[in-house]
């Protein structure tokens, strides 16, 4: 291998690791947002229906369901066939 290809190489793996830290950062920040968001879903339910903090919420879902949650969402959190976090993302 010629001095010039590993170069090349080295650049190319530098180039993909810093992609990768890229993507491990935007995994990270949506994944912390969606255990927060399990986490408030855990409190509320233990919330009486009743409460200040249940009316609040359901004062504005329309806003937050987006008139009709189904349209978007995909078909496993539709059906409730969702059961794992793909293993692609290495958790």
């Amino acid at each position: 291998m010629s001095d010039d290809s590993i170069l090349n190489k080295l650049r190319q793996l530098k180039e993909l690791t810093y992609l990768a830290r890229i993507l491990s950062t935007i995994l990270k920040l949506v994944f912390d947002t969606l255990w927060w968001l399990q986490d408030v879903s855990d409190l509320l339910e233990k919330e009486p229906e009743q409460s200040e903090k249940v009316r609040q919420l359901e004062s504005n879902a329309v806003m937050v369901i987006r008139r009709d949650w189904q349209k978007h969402v995909t078909e496993a959190l539709r059906t409730g066939t969702l059961t794992a976090v793909p293993s692609i993302i290495g958790l």
